[in-house]
């Protein structure tokens, strides 16, 4: 867990220092404003659009970070880079923990509103953490990787 802190605070020094390398949000300027610009703006009138639209930049925020071919190898190398993580983004990914996953926000969401909970959510958000099929054939370097943690522990 401190690894990924100090990879978070290494892109943001990277940042702010003005670097637009892969290890920047720089390079995703425009996606990270689209973000920004849905926390600051209520331009939806129901608190579900608003949180559908919320995922969808955070969605295309990730893309752009995680996908781009030139990119993906640092990436994985910074954030995707042992066994464990590829098996923790599995299981939170299973079709069981979807399922409670969905329950729970559902559940969450009735405490403060009245109105049926968005759909797909909580799926689009966790799909961002399984890289592999996330990025599908956009890049090959999450694929990969996985292919050598299933060798590896003999799956």
């Amino acid at each position: 867990m401190s690894e990924l802190q100090a990879s978070i605070g290494r892109v943001l020094d990277n940042t702010y220092r003005g670097e637009e390398g892969c290890l920047s949000l720089r390079r995703a300027e425009k996606e990270l404003t689209g973000v920004f610009r849905v926390l600051v703006t209520q331009e939806t009138a129901l608190p579900s659009e608003y949180v559908e639209a919320y995922i969808a930049e955070c969605v295309k925020l990730w893309d752009e970070l995680m996908c781009d071919g030139d990119c993906a190898g640092e990436m994985q190398d910074t954030f995707y880079s042992n066994c464990c993580i590829k098996r923790a983004a599995e299981f939170l990914n299973s079709k069981q923990m979807r399922k409670h996953f969905n329950k729970l926000f559902k559940n969450v969401w009735s405490l403060y509103f009245e109105e049926p909970s968005p759909k797909r959510v909580v799926d689009q958000y966790l799909s961002m953490f399984e890289p592999a099929t996330f990025c599908g054939d956009k890049t090959g370097a999450y694929k990969y990787f996985n292919k050598q943690c299933d060798q590896a522990i003999g799956a």
